[in-house]
């Protein structure tokens, strides 16, 4: 009887301290806890992954946007001649073009100094007497410094002018006459006297008007 009983006692503690048992614990958990932290690990190094993607393509937007846009239409324009710029103004069809050298091209605006325009300076409505001079930007009324920012949706195009052109050689001419700058007074003076002798060549002409003499009519007496 006692040979048989510690073989059934042998054979209990046999089942009940096997290798795969731990005391105070449910069967599976630790294998469980064990993919758990796997998991864990697999979502920290995703997301660092995910971080420096997003990193690298907001970078990449902004490269674009700042370089690679303006740059492909900035690296047209030569920096040693000067360039034309067709604006559209107050809507009209023919606009204004500006002569001048352009310093940055953005989606937003044309910046241009060293500006140039093109005034009429004819006296009568006959498109044959019209007559046309190279004006420097900076003593108009509301004395603007050498600089227009031009919004860019008004631009319709712009273009290099060659340094034979008779725009770059009436330009170069213009800084030759005026080594020390702008003078306004000067400039003002010179077109008060053009207009006062536009009007007095226009109070002088003689009148046109024809006058016909009065024709008497006689009567003859017959005797």
């Amino acid at each position: 009887m006692d040979f048989m009983n510690r073989n059934v006692h042998s054979a209990q503690a046999a089942r009940g301290n096997g290798p795969n048992t731990v005391p105070g614990s449910v069967p599976g958990q630790a294998g469980k806890k064990h993919e758990y932290e796997r998991f864990g690990r697999f979502f920290n190094v995703g997301s660092v992954v995910l971080l420096v993607s997003v990193a690298i393509l907001i970078g990449a937007l902004a490269s674009f946007f700042a370089f690679g846009n303006n740059g492909n239409e900035g690296q047209y324009v030569n920096k040693n001649e000067y360039q034309a710029v067709f604006v559209n103004v107050n809507g009209t069809s023919g606009g204004q073009v500006y002569f001048g050298h352009i310093q940055s091209l953005t989606p937003n605006f044309v910046d241009l100094t060293n500006v140039f325009y093109i005034q009429n300076q004819s006296s009568s409505s006959s498109s044959s007497n019209n007559s046309y001079t190279l004006v420097k930007l900076g003593c108009e009324l509301h004395g603007p410094e050498d600089q227009m920012v031009i919004n860019r949706a008004q631009v319709y195009f712009w273009e290099n002018l060659k340094s034979s052109g008779q725009v770059a050689q009436k330009i170069a001419q213009y800084y030759k006459d005026n080594p020390n700058g702008q003078n306004c007074s000067q400039s003002n003076s010179s077109q008060s006297t053009t207009q006062s002798s536009t009007n007095t060549q226009q109070s002088t002409t003689p009148s046109t008007s024809a006058t016909t003499p009065a024709t008497g009519t006689g009567t003859t007496t017959k005797r």
